[in-house]
């Protein structure tokens, strides 16, 4: 988070973008999601806090591999995932 927020002097920011994408079993991808996240507050989380964030997404009646990435374009910095959903 930087210094620079959005809630005036003493706030903390991030502008953060999220992306998701699916893979069902024989392969077929969906194309990319990007969902842009703007988080803010008056001080830095620990390295270990965690922020829920929840978003709908519509996928055929079938077992997917999800992958999100969260990237950071001020520190470059990337997190991701891999989880399996089924119907």
């Amino acid at each position: 988070m930087s210094p620079v927020g959005f809630g005036g002097v003493g706030s903390l920011g991030a502008n953060l973008r999220c992306m998701l994408a699916a893979v069902d079993g024989v392969g077929r991808r969906s194309g990319v999601a990007m969902q842009r996240l703007r988080l803010g507050g008056s001080s830095r989380p620990a390295a270990e806090e965690v922020i829920l964030f929840r978003t709908s997404l519509s996928l055929r009646r079938l077992p997917h591999d999800l992958v999100i990435t969260v990237h950071d374009p001020l520190s470059q910095s990337t997190a991701s995932a891999l989880t399996r959903v089924t119907p």
